[in-house]
């Protein structure tokens, strides 16, 4: 079973919509036979609340999958033999 094993946050102020901020959500996920892949969204939040479990199992799901040197940019500690999934 796949599995999240890193995410990364980029928050992005919306000043129209008073505090209400969107947050360039990054996850990387692990697959069954030990390869990499990572998904991109956006998620929308009202005031202090933060990115939670639900927010990263639906990028996982419904992102967009990026590039591994993109994903190289949000995790850079990747180690280089990894096997990612493009």
């Amino acid at each position: 079973m796949s599995k999240i094993v890193g995410h990364n946050e980029r928050w992005l102020p919306s000043p129209p919509f008073g505090d209400r901020k969107n947050c360039y959500l990054v996850v990387l996920v692990q697959g069954d036979v030990g390869d990499y892949t990572a998904y991109s969204g956006i998620v929308y939040k009202i005031g202090g609340a933060g990115i939670s479990a639900f927010d990263k199992e639906f990028v996982a799901a419904y992102g967009d999958k990026i590039s591994e040197a993109e994903a190289r940019c949000h995790f850079p500690t990747l180690p280089k033999d990894i096997r990612y999934n493009d």
